[in-house]
């Protein structure tokens, strides 16, 4: 979405304005852009819910460790560890750029709260 006062760069935000009035909807903007970054920021979260709801669905089906004694059961003991590793290394690895979206989100929201305080500040001092 354009905003015609707010201008969004990576993880910051800015306004440009003349008038209080122009001010006022600078801040309109920020509002409207907070709420679209909740949003996006919600269905980020009910997307990694859904990835670790079927890693953890994956861990109640699977079977117990394999018992016993001897080299046959060690090597069975050993691939099972190795496959329940990379599973959770998988996991990891797939929710890893969801993270990284998800702290970019929250910084473009910080950026946003600060300058809503400023363009309030400055609306204040111009009454």
């Amino acid at each position: 979405m354009e905003f015609r006062f707010l201008t969004i760069s990576d993880t910051n935000v800015s306004a440009a304005f003349d008038t209080i009035s122009e001010a006022k909807l600078a801040l309109k903007e920020c509002r409207l852009l907070k709420k679209q970054l909740a949003l996006q920021q919600r269905e980020l979260v009910q997307e990694q819910r859904a990835i670790r709801a079927e890693y953890t669905n994956a861990v109640r089906t699977q079977g117990s460790k394999f018992r016993g004694r001897g080299l046959v059961a060690s090597l069975a003991r050993d691939y099972q560890q190795a496959t329940r590793d990379a599973r959770r290394e998988e996991l990891a690895i797939t929710l890893a750029p969801l993270e990284q979206t998800k702290n970019a989100l929250d910084a473009l929201k910080n950026a946003t709260d600060n300058l809503m305080l400023q363009i309030e500040r400055t609306i204040m001092d111009n009454r």
